[in-house]
């Protein structure tokens, strides 16, 4: 279901990957951002939690961008985030605005 409405969805101009930094990378999650990239969907990658352990945070992230490198020549956008401090917010937001100001929604 969640593969046709990404395929389907006309005017869908991102998706965003939420990554948990706190555990290493995931099968599933390297999987996902494969097949979005095969389908030519644009994605940003959020990383999560990074309020917790910091040190293994910059580690799976790490860990999940070399596995990202393995199938890919550049990795796609991506944010630090923390839902409890804020941290990524603004950045975010900033990247949101930013991107819908540069289509053109006259056209829809």
């Amino acid at each position: 279901m969640t593969e046709d409405y990404l395929r389907q969805r006309e005017t869908l101009v991102n998706a965003f990957v939420l990554i948990d930094s706190n555990i290493s990378p995931q099968r599933a999650d390297l999987e996902f951002c494969n097949w979005l990239g095969e389908e030519g969907i644009p994605f940003v990658l959020i990383y999560t939690k990074i309020d917790r352990k910091k040190r293994d945070s910059d580690a799976n992230i790490a860990a999940f961008e070399a596995a990202m490198l393995e199938n890919w020549e550049a990795l796609p956008p991506s944010f630090e985030s923390s839902a409890v401090k804020g941290d990524g917010r603004e950045a975010i937001l900033s990247f949101i605005e930013q991107t819908l100001a540069s289509i053109d929604l006259s056209a829809e």
